[in-house]
């Protein structure tokens, strides 16, 4: 009973992200509930229980953040009744362009179709599906002023184009693609706390 995100595909089911319990799936009609959960030893299972997020790319493929099983994508051959095939992408720590933290709170796919990936201990993650590799953004802590917190609460893209990240502990950020640079606002510009859960423009 702990609902932590949900989504509406385009057929009209709707996603449903719980805590513990895995991804929900109700059709159109309301009456018929489908559980995806993780199936220990079953790498074509939900690698998670915990879903934070859900981006509906399209009727056949749907991304999911989970708390500690990395990103996943389910891809289907028929939506409205069929079983996806799960793949998942975690932290590899011999690989640098894996995904920085398993545990994965926030996807974004911005106007310029890259993916964003916010994760909890990980920072900022660009992902190119094309060739499965992930970018990752952390803060330098060598910086008395960092520039991005680990901890990603939150992820949008303003009509102009430009990102604005929230996080645990680091404020609100602005980062602009185009010039690949980041300005910090937080308690000391008059951020009233320094965690940012959710952004709206």
């Amino acid at each position: 009973n702990h609902i932590r995100s949900f989504a509406e595909d385009s057929l009209g089911n709707i996603w449903i992200g719980t805590y513990s319990g895995g991804l929900n799936r109700i059709d159109k009609s309301g009456k018929k509930v489908e559980v995806f959960k993780n199936i220990p030893g079953n790498s074509n299972s939900l690698s998670a229980n915990q879903v934070l997020d859900i981006f509906v790319e399209s009727e056949n493929t749907i991304w999911i953040a989970t708390f500690g099983g990395g990103l996943n994508k389910l891809s289907f051959s028929e939506n409205t009744s069929g079983v996806p095939d799960f793949k998942s992408y975690k932290h590899d720590p011999s690989n640098p362009n894996s995904i920085s933290d398993d545990r994965v709170y926030r996807i974004l796919k911005d106007s310029k179709e890259n993916y964003w990936i916010g994760t909890y201990g990980g920072g900022l993650n660009k992902f190119d599906e094309q060739t499965d590799k992930f970018e990752v953004f952390f803060s330098d802590l060598r910086n008395p002023q960092p520039v991005l917190s680990e901890k990603i609460l939150s992820i949008y893209e303003s009509s102009d184009g430009i990102l604005w990240i929230g996080t645990s502990g680091g404020g609100l950020n602005q980062f602009n693609l185009a010039a690949n640079t980041f300005k910090n606002f937080s308690l000391a510009q008059g951020l009233t706390s320094s965690v940012v859960y959710g952004i709206l423009e």
